[in-house]
C-alpha cells in the first residue's frame, strides 16, 4: 500500500519548531494547539494577500436613481464620492450583492441578525461599504440551521 505522507510531515515540522521555541515541555499539547490556532488566524486574517480590497465590475454611483431608504442609508455620508461594484474581495472574503452577512448576535449563539446585501459602495479611500436589508432568520435546531 502506498501513502503520500507530505502533509504529515509538513504539520509535523510546524509543531517540531513550535516545542523548541517554546521551550515549555509541561502541557505541550496546550501550547501546540494555542500557537497552531494563533498561526491559522494569522494565515486567515489575510497577511498573505497583496491587496487587501479588490474590486470587480465598478462603475459610478448615482443616489438619485435609488429610492428613498439607500438614500437615507448614505445620507450620513454627505460630500463623499462614491462608486458602486457587484462584487468585493476583503481580505480574501468576497461580498456579492444578495449574499448573507450577519449584523449582530445576540446573548445565545442562535440569536442572529443577518443582512442581505443589495449594494457596494466603495469610497475613494477604498473603504467598503455594505448596504444592507435586514433579515431575520428562523433557526430549525433539528436541521441545526437557519432559514
Amino acid at each position: 500500500m502506498k501513502v503520500w505522507k507530505l502533509r504529515y510531515e509538513s504539520h509535523h515540522k510546524f509543531f517540531k519548531e513550535v516545542v523548541r521555541s517554546s521551550q515549555n515541555f509541561i502541557n505541550v499539547q496546550k501550547t501546540m494547539v494555542e500557537k497552531h490556532e494563533f498561526y491559522q488566524s494569522y494565515q486567515r486574517s489575510g497577511a498573505n494577500f497583496k491587496s487587501e480590497v479588490e474590486v470587480h465590475q465598478e462603475s459610478l454611483f448615482f443616489p438619485d436613481l435609488y429610492n428613498d431608504e439607500i438614500q437615507c442609508a448614505i445620507s450620513n455620508f454627505q460630500g463623499k464620492v462614491f462608486t458602486q461594484c457587484e462584487n468585493v474581495t476583503v481580505k480574501g472574503t468576497t461580498y456579492k450583492n444578495g449574499y448573507a452577512v450577519v449584523l449582530s448576535q445576540g446573548e445565545h449563539v442562535f440569536d442572529l441578525e443577518f443582512g442581505i446585501v443589495r449594494l457596494i459602495l466603495i469610497d475613494e479611500m477604498q473603504s467598503v461599504y455594505l448596504i444592507a436589508e435586514k433579515y431575520v432568520p428562523m433557526f430549525h435546531p433539528l436541521l441545526q440551521l437557519f432559514f
